[in-house]
């Protein structure tokens, strides 16, 4: 339960970093889009464990 915990905290955080990368290419005109590529990606992964730590806590599955 406490990965759980721990990867939907992360992936909120780096959903957060992703809208606040992406608020900063808009302001400044930034050609750097690893400020919103990065973030976005570790959010999905960190969702994706998500998924799989709660299916591995349902009964019946191996």
């Amino acid at each position: 339960m406490k990965n759980v915990q721990l990867y939907r905290n992360l992936t909120l955080l780096f959903m957060i970093l992703t809208i606040l990368g992406a608020g900063y290419m808009y302001i400044f005109k930034s050609d750097n889009s690893f400020f919103v590529v990065i973030p976005c990606l570790l959010s999905a992964i960190f969702a994706t464990l998500v998924g799989r730590e709660k299916n591995k806590e349902k009964p019946g599955n191996k």
